[in-house]
């Protein structure tokens, strides 16, 4: 039996797709992946009509009607993290906040008060802090974890945002920190596509050395077809055999 927990990240690689979402999520659900999570947005929230994203990421969002299908469809078959960009989004995913995890993405990652309503909200958070110094770390913790029933909701995500991330660019130096403060943490991976042993070596350090108890990995239906962010995925079929490998 494994001593982490794995997070199946399908991010943006359904191509605006919902057929694509769930052909993931029913081989996520075969799988000894512990969850499944979902990034939900407004292009509108994001972004300006001029500015040059505005169209890439109209043409992958999902719109809210289709993601409370594909949540109450997979609540029943896996444990589900919902991700919001942006507050509306947040808002919608607050409608399932009895049945679902949440995480505050690396957008809203130091909206203080929408972590401490969500901390209120959900039983457990996980929060993006891949690309925050370990100053606004230190500030973040002060301020939210002035409560222990606090402490144990939340789980701090940690992983170096570059597609695909170098191994020198690791600040795995932030794991001691929180290892000694009694916090929880894991480490979301962006290392380049496909199982290889770049990828096992870095995910076994995480979790037998930096005791890490969470590990995040993106997947997708088919990397030959090159879908939004397989620079960094797996495919979701493979996921037991990259468990195994790490285990």
């Amino acid at each position: 039996m494994k001593n982490f927990s794995v997070i199946s990240e399908i991010a943006s690689s359904h191509c605006g797709q919902v057929q694509l979402i769930k052909k993931i999520s029913n081989i996520h659900c075969r799988t000894n992946s512990d969850y499944l999570k979902f990034q939900i947005f407004k292009t509108k929230n994001l972004f300006s009509q001029k500015n040059k994203k505005f169209e890439r990421f109209k043409k992958i969002e999902i719109n809210f009607k289709d993601w409370e299908f594909l949540i109450n469809k997979y609540l029943k078959k896996s444990k589900l993290i919902l991700e919001p960009f942006d507050e509306e989004s947040y808002e919608f995913c607050k409608k399932f906040k009895k049945k679902v995890c949440l995480k505050i993405s690396s957008s809203e990652s130091e909206n203080i008060n929408l972590i401490l309503d969500a901390i209120k909200n959900f039983n457990k958070i996980f929060i993006n802090v891949s690309g925050m110094s370990i100053e606004k770390i230190k500030k973040i913790c002060s301020t939210i974890l002035k409560k222990e029933s606090y402490k144990k909701k939340i789980i701090f995500m940690y992983g170096f945002q570059s597609y695909p991330t170098k191994v020198s660019d690791l600040r795995f130096d932030l794991f001691k920190f929180f290892k000694k403060r009694g916090l929880n943490y894991g480490y979301s991976d962006h290392s380049e596509f496909g199982i290889n042993k770049k990828l096992i070596d870095i995910c076994t350090y995480a979790i037998k050395k930096e005791k890490c108890k969470y590990l995040e990995k993106h997947v997708c239906a088919n990397l030959n077809d090159k879908p939004n962010d397989y620079i960094t995925s797996i495919n979701i079929k493979d996921m037991n055999f990259f468990i195994k490998k790490i285990h």
